[in-house]
């Protein structure tokens, strides 16, 4: 890695990291696709002896071609919308650019996702646009690829009940053949080299680790560190065979002379096995870190569950004590209830016979009142002067 002033990709990389851009901590097949376009374009820089290239990266979203070259004029084109600088919405079968108008055009991890029928179209409107160079990236039809692939759609789907969609559209579409692309690039006049990029066994075991973390919810926390340790120490012992993808750089003219000088570049190269093992040791132990993590949390949620379930009974004897008290009251109150009707029926009947009473009285007085008046008259009637007399 060079230091200072340079402009070797790598050297922009670490400058961008350190001002907080975190290109290191994207995920690990990202970062590796978008470091291998960074070295290629700036072997492109020095062949066509420019001091800016125009580069566009077709199924770019969200944009990360940016971050990596940002000292070319980057464009990207998807079918979804995307705020990055030079983000065009459109299909990459019918781009709105004109003949040769681009000096490098990209597509990574995008081929695969296309219809097959339309990967023809596709291939021949990446070497339309393109003035100089085409640089092609993607998994590749191979039995130990499409293994890799249904073993982790499968786990995927057992371990977080969904289905992974990208790996889903490569079961719909099928991967496509290698052969095929390359002679279609060589029919349409380019010649071109392909190396391998992203070494299988390795590609499984991350994507199953990122998948286990998704499905623990530890994603947001661990990932990031974890994809950073990656790229920044097995990334690069990643361009060797059996891989994941493959990368297919092709050039249009005399640009075919810096073909070999990429190849070699990229070519793969001898692995110190004593290095490697301690790269995975130390791998390892972060692993047995987080199998202990989650241990851990597995006891602290069955204490928790245990807890809830004491705090469950006891909430259920309270409530039966509860209900036991309250039908013990309700009883009291219908005893309460049942004497205070018995005393209402006593009052009334009391009334009653107080009413019949008076009654009687009233009847009582009425007839002496009656005997007096006429006992009365009968004297008035008595002491009345005779007529006679007189």
């Amino acid at each position: 890695m060079s230091s200072g002033g340079t402009r070797t990709s790598e050297g922009r990389i670490e400058s961008e990291k350190a001002e907080g851009l975190g290109l290191f901590s994207l995920p690990f097949d990202q970062y590796q696709r978008y470091w291998i376009i960074t070295q290629i374009v700036g072997m492109v820089r020095q062949q066509l002896r420019k001091e800016r290239l125009t580069v566009l990266d077709v199924g770019g979203y969200p944009g990360y071609i940016s971050a990596f070259l940002p000292d070319e004029a980057t464009y990207i084109v998807d079918n979804v919308p995307g705020v990055s600088p030079g983000y065009v919405v459109a299909d990459g079968r019918s781009l709105p650019f004109s003949d040769a108008s681009i000096d490098v055009v990209v597509s990574a991890d995008t081929l695969e996702h296309i219809p097959k029928t339309s990967r023809t179209q596709f291939l021949a409107e990446l070497s339309r646009v393109s003035g100089a160079y085409l640089i092609l990236i993607a998994p590749f039809a191979d039995p130990s690829v499409e293994m890799a692939e249904t073993i982790l759609f499968e786990f995927v789907r057992q371990v977080m009940k969904t289905e992974q969609q990208q790996l889903k559209e490569h079961l719909q579409n099928g991967l496509p053949e290698l052969a095929d692309t390359c002679s279609l690039l060589t029919d349409a006049g380019l010649s071109y080299i392909a190396f391998p990029s992203g070494y299988l066994h390795h590609w499984l075991m991350m994507m199953f680790i990122k998948h286990y973390l998704l499905s623990i919810g530890f994603a947001e926390q661990m990932q990031g560190p974890i994809d950073e340790y990656y790229n920044r120490h097995f990334s690069l012992d990643d361009h060797r065979a059996p891989s994941y993808r493959q990368v297919i750089v092709a050039a249009k003219g005399a640009g075919g002379s810096v073909l070999e000088s990429i190849k070699a570049r990229f070519s793969a190269r001898p692995v110190d096995t004593a290095e490697q093992s301690l790269k995975l040791q130390s791998f390892q132990i972060l692993l047995k870190m987080l199998e202990l993590r989650l241990i851990n949390l597995d006891a602290q949620t069955q204490r928790l569950l245990w807890e809830k379930d004491n705090a469950i009974a006891n909430l259920q004897a309270q409530l039966g004590q509860v209900c036991h008290d309250k039908d013990r009251h309700t009883e009291n109150l219908e005893h309460l209830l049942r004497e205070k009707d018995s005393h209402i029926d006593e009052i009334e009947n009391c009334l009653a016979e107080i009413e019949s009473r008076l009654a009687d009285v009233s009847h009582e007085l009425e007839r002496v009142r009656q005997g007096k008046m006429m006992r009365l008259m009968r004297a008035l009637e008595g002491i009345r002067p005779r007529k006679d007399n007189k």
